[in-house]
């Protein structure tokens, strides 16, 4: 998707000129430099009036900055508006008196690219996903990357597996089997991971929160879309479920379900087996 934003970028360049800004800022809480303006995050000038920027923001606001002053600046058409994955044109603040619209960034790893070689100033948006996660800690042995670590399967999406049996004790995930790599954890230290439902999830940083398991048999979910970790415990299925094979059926959310609808993608378990299937 990059390669194809820049190549239709100067491919714009031949048919329209503008005048371009030298340097362009991210600035807002969802970026790690927050509301300061000295520390705004400068965009990568990957050829003229295309700029790039690949990282991780946080859930609150974002818009763009051309100079380390709060105008002129560039936001969404409407204030609030959510970051997504494709195309948005952006509207600029010329004065103090104009609209101050911002985006509204749901925390994760994205891709921006800024095109200002046309009549509309143009971000692509690209979220983006590790392709692996490990749990480690000693809710699965301990913490040695080679006899411990347990590989997620990727679902793609954001969304990543794991069934198993965790032994009461700590855990976090990684994007690498590397301790400087990428950490997620819970929202407060020590958080209990008992009851089957929804955690939240947390970029861990200088504060190492892990999550507390008991020991028990479990279904792991964890969907990076929505920073959120979801146990399943093993039980019995309801007979109507167990006639088709023992098979227990969850949806991409983690949730436990005894039946399955058209057009909906499934992730069975039997046994050890792991399937993801879409019903036609």
């Amino acid at each position: 998707m990059r390669t194809h934003f820049l190549s239709f970028a100067v491919v714009a360049l031949m048919v329209t000129t503008s005048c371009f800004a030298r340097t362009v800022y991210l600035i807002g809480d969802a970026t790690s430099s927050a509301w300061t303006l000295e520390e705004a995050l400068v965009m990568d000038s990957v050829a003229e009036n295309i700029y790039e920027w690949e990282g991780y923001l946080y859930d609150g606001e974002l818009k763009f900055l051309l100079q380390h002053d709060w105008v002129p600046s560039y936001g969404p058409q409407e204030n609030g508006d959510t970051l997504k994955a494709g195309l948005h044109d952006l509207a600029l603040r010329e004065t103090y008196d104009d609209p101050d619209n911002k985006f509204l960034v749901n925390a994760g790893r994205y891709f921006l690219g800024l095109d200002f070689s046309g009549e509309n100033v143009v971000l692509t948006v690209e979220r983006i996903y590790p392709e692996a996660l490990y749990i480690i800690g000693p809710a699965v042995g301990g913490w040695s990357w080679d006899d411990n670590a347990q590989e997620m399967m990727n679902e793609g999406n954001g969304i990543y597996i794991w069934t198993g049996t965790l032994s009461e004790g700590e855990l976090k995930f990684f994007e690498e089997k590397d301790f400087s790599s990428t950490a997620y954890g819970a929202s407060e230290a020590g958080q209990a991971l008992i009851e089957e439902g929804k955690y939240d999830l947390e970029k861990l940083g200088e504060e190492d929160k892990k999550f507390i398991a008991s020991a028990a048999e479990v279904t792991l979910f964890v969907d990076l879309n929505q920073m959120k970790l979801t146990l399943s415990h093993e039980t019995a299925l309801p007979e109507a479920v167990e006639a088709e094979g023992t098979v227990l059926i969850y949806d991409l959310s983690g949730a436990r379900r005894t039946y399955m609808e058209k057009g909906q993608v499934y992730i069975l378990k039997n046994g050890t087996q792991i399937t993801k299937i879409f019903i036609q």
